[in-house]
């Protein structure tokens, strides 16, 4: 089981597995972690995070948020490589 030290580690292991590998710069905030598929080693994203980064960036509303999400990025497909999206348990 591999645990990253820190943001800077995960993503050398990312890159190394796949120089290749889908990430997304713009949300690097929401990166939390490395999984595993059949193509190989993709980046993990939480999905609040992101939506919260939206938000933030200028989206009106968390459904708004979540809208586009599911639109533009979560149902572009664009590579074997694209990362996966955690909806976490709330606290």
């Amino acid at each position: 089981m591999l645990k990253f030290k820190s943001k800077k580690a995960l993503l050398e292991y990312l890159t190394e597995s796949d120089p290749d590998i889908m990430l997304y710069p713009d949300y690097e905030s929401a990166l939390v972690g490395a999984a595993e598929n059949f193509y190989g080693v993709v980046a993990v994203y939480d999905l609040d995070a992101i939506l919260e980064k939206l938000v933030k960036d200028g989206m009106e509303n968390v459904e708004e948020a979540d809208e586009f999400f599911r639109f533009n990025i979560l149902g572009a497909y664009m590579s074997d490589t694209q990362p996966i999206f955690l909806n976490g348990i709330k606290k």
